[in-house]
């Protein structure tokens, strides 16, 4: 009401103290026969206002991934970040098997003050060489080949066709013999469609004129002609 002022100096101290904040990127990994080892980023930064020098440590519950750092100890300025790079990868790693997925986490840690510490959560998803699916697709796939194969029509062969005697007069017999693996039908000797329905047999001819027979071999899915 009157105007008249007054001032008072006075002091204010603001006593050291630390806050962290941890990002990780990305949050979920996968390893795999190609990939085994993903790269993750670990994001500190200081939101306390002293410098904070910090140990980086990594960890799953059940030990099944190993973790390394660029560096182990990083030195962060007030307000200031640093990014530092993690590689994860899982000990052992079935040929066989189902994707299975690791939880893990990260803690960054003052080495002068257990209090200052903070961590983050990640996850890293390790595929087996071979799914169970595939695994069983390719066994399916090696047993029908193995089949086929096995069972498969097999080429026929003729092993010998001969006339005995080679040479006759018009009119005398001549027998002809043949010895032929793995048989078809529709195997014959012409001319005169002489049918061949053994492997091994023969047959008498009395040729007129001179004549050249010919024996005409068919199975598996092949035909084989002999003189």
């Amino acid at each position: 009401e009157s105007g008249e002022t007054a001032v008072q100096p006075a002091t204010l101290t603001v006593r050291p103290f630390s806050a962290l904040q941890l990002e990780l990127e990305p949050k979920r990994a996968t390893s795999t026969l190609f990939y085994r080892a993903p790269v993750f980023d670990v994001r500190i930064t200081n939101l306390g206002n002293r410098e904070e020098t910090l140990d980086l440590f990594a960890g799953d519950d059940e030990n099944y991934c190993a973790y390394e750092f660029e560096r182990d100890r990083v030195t962060v300025r007030p307000g200031g970040s640093v990014t530092v790079q993690m590689v994860a990868e899982p000990r052992s790693r079935p040929i066989i098997g189902s994707s299975r997925l690791f939880q893990f986490s990260v803690t960054v840690r003052s080495p002068s003050d257990p209090y200052v510490t903070a961590a983050v959560t990640g996850q890293l998803e390790r595929k087996a060489v071979f799914s169970a699916v595939f695994a069983a697709v390719v066994l399916v796939a090696v047993l029908a080949g193995v089949g086929f194969w096995m069972w498969r029509p097999k080429p026929v062969v003729v092993r010998s066709f001969t006339a005995d005697p080679m040479q006759v007069q018009a009119g005398e017999p001549v027998t002809l013999a043949w010895d032929i693996e793995n048989l078809g039908d529709g195997s014959y000797i012409s001319p005169g469609n002489l049918p061949v329905k053994t492997s091994v047999g023969s047959v008498v001819v009395t040729p007129q004129e001179p004549t050249t027979y010919r024996l005409t071999a068919r199975g598996g899915g092949r035909t084989v002609t002999q003189m």
